[in-house]
């Protein structure tokens, strides 16, 4: 999450108030035999394919080759539920066994964080690397007691039906709301649906009608947290922190055993009534203790694996090391993978990131989404941020690159750069699928701009065809451009994929090949589905919208931003999403995700490589103007109309 506009929601009231079995029947080894590798890698301007080589020796022994990666940017729960749902379509392409590497930032490092602890988890009991992304199709959802007269709810029957009876079938009908079937093989997805809120202790159940914030949790938390904020003097961790790092466990972390059910039919009681178990779990649900248990999900445990099955993508979390900058500065991107862990500016030690401190994936995981923390503050009331326990929501880590500091502390890391796409850059990668799920409703692209601003300062070019005039809306958010403000429509966006490349400068007379940027942005073309509902059509040829997410079009019409016309999906704000997101809301981020993923497939000769979906036809995506806090042009009336601008 690159800026702090998002200490807008109850997360912020409560922060206020506050001052803050295992793989192969191993443990964690906690000794060091040898002293660790320290290296410093060439800087972008320095590199070339044979320093390459040298920098990362250590990742490419059982793969020497990587082709394909993934940057998941930050943004919360919204980015989350994003990205998860870009894993499913790359999953439901094949295009996801082919990723050679994983870069992830805050809430993009929740999906990256699912996708691994599962990958352990399937690895260690034997069950199908991609079972987890099994799921049916929620018939049910528009099943409702309204009248079957009420045109909106005949359309939505319809679009669901038109969902069931798509081919390829990805999802089969559910037989009931809970969805289960005998062995329970929905319940990754099933478990994701109902526990998108990482301040709920317990997963809540699924009936058709609106889901609320975490009320509950809120209320018996905040006398503690309000007496804690007087005190200001407690030794002991703040509260709110350890909920937050304990939450993202257990929605993202946690590994759900098989449900259980005697009776039938199931019910939407025996949903609520549920007691889920975890192969991976330590703790009493319900009591706020439940998280994952480290052993099963350790950095040990993860490189061991890449030894056994060198098909696993590499993980690398990034979060940010000293004072977050409003202007490109990857010195302070901190990166840390099971084999290696440091930064450009202290750098790098070859071994694990417990070492250090980081005990686990789930810590590695807290310190990359660590939004709300003091070192991102600045300006006159620092000092009031500096005394809060509660604003440390980051952690302290042995300094293992020089005796002062003794500690370092990691934080954020959009604090650093927030799309994850440099740490894959600087590993020669030639294939990066960028997403991008900041909270973008102005179209600024800052997340975008700020990377290409950090690589031209090392000599490298970001360029995208398709998207009109990149470069000049990039300077116009420049402090001295003289420009007007620049901005692209995210609600009238025209391509799923936008393909983009990076150029390289020569070193030493070598040149590393142009890498090629793929480019998914958080949006989509809300006149599309607007068609698509009143046509009673989808997934078909004329209407080419998922059915699902065309359904909660048709839910939500009437959730607008009253400045532009347009529904506020997909760009909810970051703390409001984390702090209060919904079943209904992980379906739709997983549909859109899912969709735009869809477009890119493998294509098997010359070796194998990425490539657009045959029929893919890429849409030149014209610049606007800026307007604060809307879309840069209003809906049109007609639904027939397609914007475009000047």
């Amino acid at each position: 999450m690159h800026s702090l506009g998002y200490f807008t929601s109850p997360i912020l009231l409560l922060t206020l108030c506050s001052s803050f079995n295992v793989w192969a029947q191993t443990t964690i080894d906690t000794t060091d035999p040898a002293p660790p590798v320290f290296v410093k890698r060439h800087y972008l301007q320095q590199t070339n394919p044979d320093s390459i080589k040298s920098d990362y020796a250590i990742e490419r022994a059982n793969r020497p080759q990587p082709k394909l990666g993934i940057a998941l940017a930050g943004g919360g729960t919204r980015a989350a539920l994003f990205a998860h749902g870009v894993l499913q379509g790359l999953n439901d392409s094949r295009v996801l066994e082919h990723v050679d590497a994983i870069s992830s930032v805050s809430g993009g490092s929740y999906a990256a964080y699912w996708y691994f602890s599962k990958q352990l988890e399937a690895r260690r009991l034997g069950f199908g690397p991609a079972e987890i992304f099994k799921d049916c199709l929620p018939t049910w959802w528009v099943e409702g007691s309204k009248p079957t007269n009420d045109v909106t709810d005949q359309t939505l029957r319809i679009l669901m039906n038109k969902a069931a009876q798509a081919q390829p079938q990805i999802m089969a009908p559910c037989t009931n709301s809970l969805h289960w079937e005998p062995g329970d093989p929905y319940r990754w997805q099933a478990h994701l649906a109902r526990w998108p809120d990482v301040f709920r202790h317990y997963p809540g159940y699924v009936d058709g009608n609106r889901q609320h914030a975490p009320i509950a949790w809120t209320v018996s938390e905040l006398p503690a947290l309000t007496i804690e904020a007087f005190l200001k003097i407690i030794p002991v961790k703040s509260l709110l922190p350890r909920e937050y790092h304990y939450g993202i466990e257990r929605v993202w972390g946690l590994s759900p055993a098989p449900r259980q059910f005697d009776t039938a039919p199931l019910t939407i009681r025996q949903d609520k009534l549920t007691r889920w178990t975890y192969t991976n779990g330590k703790g009493e649900l319900g009591q706020g203790d439940m998280h994952v248990n480290p052993d099963a999900a350790g950095w040990k445990t993860l490189a061991d694996t890449y030894k056994a099955d060198p098909t696993l993508p590499l993980w690398v979390l990034n979060a940010t090391q000293g004072q977050k900058k409003r202007v490109p500065n990857p010195d302070h991107i901190y990166e840390m993978t099971p084999l290696s862990h440091g930064s450009r500016a202290l750098g790098y030690r070859n071994e694990s990131p417990q070492a250090a401190g980081i005990p686990d994936l789930g810590t590695g995981t807290l310190a990359s989404a660590a939004f709300a923390d003091r070192q991102g503050w600045n300006g006159p009331a620092s000092w009031f941020f500096n005394l809060h326990k509660a604003l440390t929501w980051g952690i302290d880590i042995e300094n293992r690159f020089g005796p002062v500091p003794a500690e370092l502390h990691l934080s954020d890391g959009g604090g650093s750069e927030n799309l994850g796409l440099y740490s894959l850059i600087k590993r020669g990668i030639p294939d990066i699928i960028v997403v991008d799920e900041a909270q973008d409703m102005e179209g600024m692209m800052d997340d975008l701009c700020w990377a290409k601003q950090a690589l031209s300062q090392d000599g490298l070019r970001l360029s995208f065809d398709k998207l009109g005039n990149f470069e000049q809306l990039c300077e116009s958010w420049e402090p001295d451009s003289k420009l007007g403000k620049k901005a692209y429509n995210t609600s009238a966006w025209l391509n799923p994929v936008v393909t983009g490349t990076v150029t390289w400068p020569e070193v030493d007379g070598k040149k590393v090949p142009p890498t090629r940027i793929w480019l998914i942005k958080l949006g989509w073309n809300q006149q599309a589905f607007r068609r698509a509902f009143n046509a009673q059509d989808c997934q078909s040829k004329e209407h080419p919208v998922n059915c699902l997410l065309t359904v909660y079009y048709g839910h939500n019409t009437q959730t607008i931003n009253k400045k532009d016309g347009y529904m506020i999906f997909p760009h909810l704000s970051t703390a409001g999403s984390t702090y209060n997101s919904s079943s209904y809301l992980f379906w739709a981020y997983r549909e859109l995700g899912r969709m735009v993923a869809s477009t890119l497939v493998w294509d098997e000769t010359n070796g194998g490589q990425l490539a657009l979906a045959a029929g893919t036809v890429e849409q030149q995506q014209k610049m606007c103007d800026y307007l604060p806090n809307r879309r840069p042009q209003r809906i049109p009336g007609s639904p027939e109309a397609d914007l475009a601008c000047k």
